[in-house]
């Protein structure tokens, strides 16, 4: 027994160890709203109405659950992010564990963790992609856990409802459920015609699996029809719509498809190559084929999945991470065997692929490569102009090796006593002028100077200062980004702007914070003056 827990104990210690100092890390702008529309859910509100915000009702649901043990609205979505990993850990630990390796096992599992916390830093974790790809990878651990029995058709359940919460959490992964489900699916098929009522035996398997995928999303439409919310959750998609068709207006769909493709190569580059060598080497057995068909299967519907959000890609890039563990991990095992024994084909092959991507990546690739090595700076002088403008410009996606430095060393020496908390959290700046410690300061000057049942205005879209200050905005629409120019009409044919007018004179908010000019002030009937001035980031007091 001890051999066989000792695998998982290390996956869960090594990805706890990665994504530890992550405890440390302040809300970003989309963690903020998502724990905004948490709060008033358990306050007794209802999503979309209570507090509208363009994302599924899964994570807010996750958050508002977490609240109830979690109380500090900042700590709650690193506790649930790290789970989340784990949970994506250790379904790929299971799947590598049915290819007969201990130690492959640990290795996937170990670098779901790794590479999640390298890449993806305060701004870019927490976000709906890391909660789905848990139930995704939960789910393709379910569907091949195991083979016929009586408990085939609940493992298809699982599996399906696993489906159901990936993509009630983040509707685009849909893309790879269909891409694996219908992989999966397929081969069931192919495999029941040739025995005896061979189409009604496929049926009780595929039965419960589109019965679990659908059951999620009929207890989330129940309960919001119920409450009244049905609507303006249905009004999600449609503002999705409006705003790529803004987006694909000025770019193209081929424009906005390829966008975030250099990026990505660039930043996983090395585990691009070992992916390769594992989709190349993976057809020693039945088990290891299969595995390496569904990861890769994931793969394309996961990029696909990220190529129609068209916009934002850097995060959009977590749900890609397991599907790229699986061969990843496979193909160093090949490369290894080849190593030890150069006459196996498959490892031949993966040995050759491994060399001459990995020479390329090291060259020209991302700098995780060349974390650690002492000519890191000359190597750095290698990177294409267009990648260093963007570093100098403060702009993503930030490098890793700053990450390594950022957020293990100063995350050490603020639990040594060695920074203090102001002085870490000057560290968490973001793009569009975001900056923690500034909104903070703010924050804090809110508390000490209104009550808590008055109600603030932020302009633009801002809700960490919502979260800090305790504050409440006085419409439901606290992301004033809704009424901008890029779905405007969306808004105007909605309602949206004529309810945010009405409901900014029945409750004018106490406070208005806006970058300078403040266009919002004309907006509110009342006085109001200039009240204090946070390096450009204005607060107006209603007299």
């Amino acid at each position: 027994m001890g051999r066989r827990v000792l695998p998982w104990v290390v996956v869960v210690a090594a990805v706890t160890a990665f994504g530890l100092p992550s405890l440390t890390y302040p809300l970003g702008r989309d963690q903020a709203a998502c724990v905004y529309v948490a709060e008033r859910w358990c306050e007794g509100g209802v999503p979309y109405v209570a507090a509208w915000e363009n994302r599924s009702i899964g994570i807010f649901a996750v958050y508002a659950a977490a609240l109830r043990i979690v109380r500090s609205p900042t700590l709650v979505v690193r506790v649930v992010d790290l789970l989340a990993t784990l949970v994506v850990a250790l379904s790929v630990a299971a799947l590598l564990a049915r290819v007969g390796s201990d130690r492959l096992a640990v290795f996937g599992g170990a670098l779901c963790g790794l590479l999640y916390y390298l890449f993806f830093d305060y701004w870019c974790s927490a976000q709906a992609e890391g909660l789905g790809s848990a139930a995704m990878a939960g789910a393709i651990a379910s569907a091949l856990a195991g083979r016929g029995g009586q408990r085939s058709a609940v493992r298809q359940a699982v599996t399906g409802v696993c489906c159901g919460l990936a993509i009630l959490t983040k509707t685009t992964f849909a893309l790879p459920v269909a891409a694996v489900i219908g992989w999966l699916m397929w081969r069931q098929w192919a495999a029941s015609r040739r025995v005896e009522e061979g189409r009604r035996r496929w049926w009780t398997q595929a039965g419960p699996l589109l019965g679990g995928i659908v059951a999620p999303w009929v207890i989330a439409v129940v309960y919001l029809a119920g409450h009244g919310a049905w609507g303006e959750f249905a009004k999600t998609f449609a503002f999705q719509r409006s705003y790529v068709s803004v987006y694909l207006e000025r770019k193209g769909a081929f424009g906005a498809a390829v966008e975030g493709v250099p990026a990505f190569v660039l930043h996983f580059a090395v585990i691009i190559v070992l992916a390769l060598c594992g989709l190349i080497a993976g057809r020693r057995d039945e088990t290891t084929r299969e595995l390496a068909a569904v990861s890769g299967w994931w793969l394309v519907g996961s990029v696909a999945a990220v190529a129609v959000q068209m916009r934002y890609y850097w995060y959009h890039w977590a749900l890609v991470i397991p599907p790229m563990a699986l061969p990843a991990a496979l193909g160093l095992r090949a490369w290894w065997r080849w190593v030890r024994h150069p006459q196996t084909t498959s490892g031949r092959g993966a040995a050759i692929v491994l060399a001459v991507g990995g020479l390329a990546a090291f060259l020209h690739g991302p700098p995780q490569v060349a974390a650690g090595v002492p000519s890191w700076r000359a190597w750095e002088a290698g990177y294409p102009r267009r990648w260093r403008a963007m570093r100098e410009r403060h702009e993503w996606p930030w490098l890793v090796p700053d990450s390594v430095r950022f957020e293990y060393v100063d995350c050490a020496r603020l639990w040594l006593g060695r920074l203090t908390r102001e002085e870490y959290e000057q560290r968490f700046v973001g793009p569009y002028r975001f900056d923690f410690a500034q909104q903070r300061r703010v924050a804090e000057f809110i508390k000490q100077h209104s009550r808590p049942e008055e109600t603030i205005l932020v302009g633009g879209f801002d809700p960490v200062m919502y979260v800090l200050a305790q504050r409440r905005a006085p419409t439901r629409f606290f992301d004033l980004h809704l009424l901008g120019r890029d779905v405007a009409p969306f808004a105007r044919q909605s309602g949206w702007d004529r309810e945010v007018l009405a409901a900014l004179r029945r409750h004018p908010p106490r406070y208005i914070v806006y970058w300078e000019p403040l266009p919002g002030v004309v907006l509110v009937p009342g006085a109001y003056r200039l009240d204090a001035n946070f390096g450009g980031l204005m607060l107006w007091r209603r007299l």
